[in-house]
């Protein structure tokens, strides 16, 4: 990072609850140095974000980039979002492509960039959804022999205000069952099942406490359902 003073979040549940890294409308960044030209592309590549909006004003932030073109090489840049309608969009030698799906909502979502050099495609997925495609075929390497910025542009300009909570980049054109996969949510477990307030479950009323262990805070405990052989009485319980 160029400064000092960036922040670790809270990630999204869905995939780890690791720290994301946040982004501000200020300089800060993440320099990866590439001497080597590892993020300089002659083939199918994949990018990938888990992101979430800071800001639904901001029109223009990058995930990634590795932009600028006085040295004849081609530029990329991937943005979160944009533009003012909040799509992501992607540029590479001077072609673009936006995405349809507003994501500058403060959600978390999964987002990726996926270049088939067989097929000369360009595809934008949003949450594992393909949300725009196009065909370009490129005559020269994709990046340009810089460092690659993550959260600007090279040296600042279109400042990231966001976080990031995942990014990856493989080689080869992956679809989306080879993405980033998301948690699996863990269902609640009864931890106690008994009478309540000392009652003998005797007619005319049976009465049951039951206390549920939640194992995952995205379930949401008011959604389950009480059964007693196999008839649900949910609608009866307090």
């Amino acid at each position: 990072a160029n400064v000092g003073t960036m922040s670790y979040v809270d990630g999204s549940f869905n995939f780890g609850s690791t720290p994301a890294l946040r982004f501000t409308p200020g300089p800060d960044h993440v320099v990866v140095p590439d001497p080597s030209g590892v993020f300089v592309f002659t083939n199918s590549f994949t990018f990938e974000a888990v992101v979430r909006s800071t800001n639904n004003v901001t029109t223009q932030g990058a995930i990634l980039a590795k932009n600028g073109t006085t040295d004849g090489e081609g530029e990329y840049w991937w943005r979160f979002p944009g533009n003012a309608t909040g799509q992501q969009e992607v540029a590479m030698d001077g072609n673009f492509l936006t995405g349809t799906n507003v994501l500058n909502d403060g959600q978390w979502h999964h987002v990726a960039v996926v270049y088939d050099a067989t097929n000369n495609l360009v595809q934008l997925y949003a949450d594992y959804v393909l949300e725009a495609s196009a065909t370009v075929a490129f005559t020269a390497p994709i990046g340009r022999p810089s460092d690659l910025f993550i959260g600007s542009f090279i040296n600042g300009g279109s400042e990231l205000d966001a976080d990031i909570d995942a990014l990856r980049i493989s080689s080869g054109a992956l679809t989306p069952d080879q993405f980033i996969p998301r948690a699996v949510a863990l269902q609640p477990v009864v931890s106690s099942l008994l009478p309540a307030n000392g009652a003998n479950n005797v007619a005319p009323t049976a009465l049951i406490e039951a206390v549920f262990q939640n194992r995952d805070t995205s379930v949401m405990l008011d959604s389950l359902k009480l059964s007693v052989d196999g008839i649900d009485v949910t609608a009866d319980a307090v």
